[in-house]
């Protein structure tokens, strides 16, 4: 059972990496203010070697399963694993394609840089179908929000993957095959069978939290307010407060007055945000008042991965 929970809201900028944390206490949880993710980010985890973890990561751990089936990849660990060893043909995974000709389904991400790119330059890239075989299953949109980027796509102020190449090589690769006793969520299992390992790894989408936690932002003199906004971040305070009184959370004082302030009138403010929304999404996993909902599809399950919280 996790005595650490740790959600990182990660961006390709190791300045706009934060995260929030929890320890467990007998009768619930303390939580704690927002902080960078330290400059090399295994730092974080040996921070806590002595107890069991569980770390959220906003980006995606899973990949999509037409292009999957195309390279021969049957789960996520194995992809992990391949790109680990740096060899042909998967040396150049990590090279985001500057130009169309350059995409491949060995160099699956594009584009390096703006200008005269298009999404079906992937989709003819990588022999798909059409646009939609780029996303993941729960990329897709659902009621309560919209669709998430494409993994290989990298252009735009909602693309996720450039953080995701980083945070694969600075942290999921060197955890998965290092001395770490590391499982994936869903990877390796549900919640239930993964207990027994010293580090637990899940992809958590602040996005899909917001229901649960009831996030919502207001229209301020005509106009629609979002998450970049602190005064619709400070209006959000009572509804974080609130789930964590349903928790038995204890904010420690830094993290109160943060809620309060709506984390403050600098940029990273949205980041600090979603970090602690996240967190408060896995201790609502954590104690049943979420599901973890697992996928049935082993296809699903082992290759693309699943966002904690996401119904199925």
């Amino acid at each position: 059972m996790a005595e650490i929970v740790i959600h990182c809201d990660w961006s390709l900028s190791p300045k706009k990496r934060f995260m929030a944390h929890a320890t467990r206490r007998p009768d619930g949880w303390t939580v704690y203010a927002t902080e960078q993710v330290p400059v090399e980010p295994i730092d974080l985890i040996k921070r806590f070697l002595d107890q069991q973890i569980f770390l959220g990561l906003d980006l995606p751990l899973g990949v999509p399963l037409a292009w999957a089936k195309q390279v021969g990849i049957t789960s996520f660990r194995q992809l992990l694993e391949l790109l680990a060893k740096q060899q042909p043909p998967w040396d150049s995974f990590f090279d985001v394609a500057e130009s169309p000709a350059e995409i491949s389904l060995y160099r699956p991400f594009y584009p390096k840089r703006p200008g005269g790119t298009k999404l079906q330059h992937l989709v003819d890239g990588l022999n798909l179908a059409d646009p939609s075989a780029l996303r993941r299953q729960c990329d897709r949109p659902t009621d309560k929000r919209g669709a998430a980027a494409p993994l290989f796509w990298t252009m735009g102020a909602q693309q996720v993957g450039k953080a995701a190449l980083s945070a694969w090589q600075e942290l999921l690769i060197p955890l998965v095959m290092g001395d770490f006793d590391c499982a994936l969520w869903p990877f390796d299992g549900d919640l239930a069978q993964l207990e027994k390992h010293q580090l637990v790894v899940a992809e958590v989408y602040p996005a899909e939290i917001y229901s649960h936690i009831g996030i919502a932002f207001p229209v301020i003199d005509g106009k629609r307010t979002g998450k970049r906004s602190q005064l619709a971040r400070r209006l959000n305070a009572s509804n974080l407060m609130a789930v964590g009184q349903r928790l038995n959370v204890v904010f420690d004082t830094a993290c109160q007055a943060e809620i309060k302030n709506g984390f403050g009138d600098g940029p990273e403010g949205e980041d600090r945000f979603d970090s602690l929304v996240g967190l408060l999404g896995m201790l609502l996993v954590l104690e049943g008042e979420v599901g973890e909902s697992v996928p049935a599809d082993p296809m699903i399950r082992h290759i693309e991965g699943w966002l904690l919280g996401l119904a199925t």
